[in-house]
């Protein structure tokens, strides 16, 4: 399913700017710090998307107040002494919504911060090293405390950031913000090590650990068995690819479809007409719908809830299969790094029964949200990233 998006634009206003160093270049760049009029609209637009289009209220605990959070958010946000205090107090705001599809950017956060030397995600209860570049930190290593304390306790104030829809998506994303982590640091591992971390150093020597690959790759294994391995579906270039692996097969042979740590991207239609050998169902959505009437006779009664709650659903469809279509046996191997458009073309399989799993947990479910850009605050020409300042909040469930 492709994504809906409707963009605002904010009109430029004077602004006060205020100084980062550029990590790469050193070059002294100037971003906007937001004054109290922007902090303000952005704010308000905010609570306009949320109240207007957040379409999972049912997922947050009965207690959760909105209205609170938000009268909490403002206090915050109008009293932020900079814009990065600002953008961290917003994130949070988004983030209690529990919805990875309904989040708070400001990309001058990253300006100074390049990718985490290390990969790091919890097997079996234990927060586990994947990869590392990080001098002395080895894929395999058990880290128990940072910086003395449980690694729980550490990380809490991290993850209250990162707003996502389940445990398995927001463990794969907790260490990789550096923004939101200390520039030093140190790791004690099981073993009794501890290992130091400065991540205003550049990572130097090979990644080591297992790296899947950044490109669609397909080979044939001692057994037979033909695996295509999918790293996204963001670029078309790698479903065109998938679909033309699948196409040059013989019936009989068996095919393995990895999409592990493929985090979506647009709903892959071409390869499920290529592979899809029964109906399948498509998308159901449930989505807010606003009725002017029904509100007014709310607040009357005082019952208007502060999150929509009034949803129209419509679908699924149902499709049939291409009569081309690739008719032999296969398989996809799935883990908690597929998300959105790639959990979406798995629910197809199991719905049409027309694959075996081998899986975890996806991380994430598809998505349609409604995006604001606030480009009035963006970094002039010699930053890393724009500079963007934009929300969006996911306006439909599937």
């Amino acid at each position: 399913m492709r994504r809906w998006i409707l963009r605002l634009t904010a009109i430029a206003l004077p602004l006060n700017p205020v100084s980062i160093a550029n990590a790469q270049s050193s070059v002294i760049v100037k971003v906007r710090d937001p004054n109290i009029i922007e902090r303000a609209y952005i704010a308000a637009t905010a609570y306009h998307a949320i109240r207007r289009y957040f379409a999972h209220a049912e997922g947050l605990p009965a207690e959760y107040d909105f209205e609170a959070r938000y009268r909490q958010y403002l206090d915050e946000a109008m009293t932020a002494k900079d814009r990065r205090t600002f953008s961290l107090a917003t994130m949070r705001f988004f983030a209690s919504l529990h919805n990875g599809h309904t989040s708070f950017t400001d990309e001058s956060l990253g300006q100074n911060t390049g990718p985490a030397p290390f990969r790091i995600r919890p097997i079996d209860g234990r927060w586990t090293v994947i990869r590392s570049r990080t001098p002395g930190l080895f894929p395999g290593d058990d880290i128990v405390t940072v910086d003395g304390k449980p690694v729980a306790e550490w990380i809490a104030l991290v993850r209250g950031h990162i707003g996502q829809s389940g445990a398995a998506a927001l463990d794969r994303l907790t260490w990789v913000p550096t923004f939101l982590l200390p520039k030093r640091f140190s790791l004690g591992l099981d073993d009794g090590r501890h290992v130091p971390v400065d991540l205003g150093q550049p990572a130097i020597g090979p990644e080591r650990g297992m790296i899947l690959p950044s490109e669609v790759e397909t080979f044939t294994r001692s057994d037979g068995l033909v695996v295509i391995r999918i790293p996204s579906f963001g670029d078309p270039r790698f479903e065109a690819a998938a679909v033309k692996a699948v196409q040059s097969l013989q019936a009989s042979q068996p095919v393995l479809i990895d999409l592990r740590g493929n985090g979506g991207g647009n709903t892959p239609t071409d390869l499920l007409s290529a592979v899809m050998t029964r109906p399948y169902r498509g998308t159901m959505y449930v989505t807010p719908m606003t009725i002017a009437a029904n509100d007014a006779s709310e607040s009357f009664d005082g019952t208007l809830p502060a999150l929509p709650h009034l949803m129209m659903r419509y679908g699924p469809d149902m499709t049939s299969p291409a009569a081309a279509s690739w008719r032999g046996k296969i398989a996809l191997l799935v883990d908690g790094g597929c998300g959105s458009a790639c959990e979406d073309f798995v629910l197809r399989f199991k719905d049409g029964n027309a694959a075996s799993f081998w899986a975890n947990r996806p991380s994430a479910q598809p998505a349609n949200p409604i995006s604001c850009a606030f480009r009035s605050l963006a970094c002039p020409s010699g930053c890393r990233q724009s500079g963007n300042i934009s929300l969006m909040v996911n306006l439909s469930r599937e």
